[in-house]
């Protein structure tokens, strides 16, 4: 992440800058999701046969491909809407 200086945040962005601002942090959500996912996996007792995580790592699945097509979604809106000018 870049630094900014103090004037920098009292300057509007302009519609490219939103974009890649907001597909920056769309990066970083589905990275962190895909991280809670691997650490879920891994949770599981020793002793037991039984792995209740599973179902919790399949539903966070469930989100992160959810949350990737909304993204997706939300890319090609702005896109659109910007009239592809990016």
């Amino acid at each position: 992440m870049s630094a900014t200086s103090p004037h920098d945040r009292d300057m509007p962005m302009t519609r490219p800058d939103q974009l890649n601002a907001l597909r920056a942090e769309i990066a970083k959500l589905y990275d962190y999701l895909q991280r809670i996912k691997r650490e879920i996996a891994l949770i599981k007792h020793p002793r037991s046969e039984l792995d209740p995580f599973t179902k919790v790592a399949d539903q966070l699945t469930t989100i992160v491909a959810a949350t990737e097509e909304a993204s997706n979604i939300i890319m090609e809106s702005s896109e659109r809407i910007s009239g592809g000018r990016f």
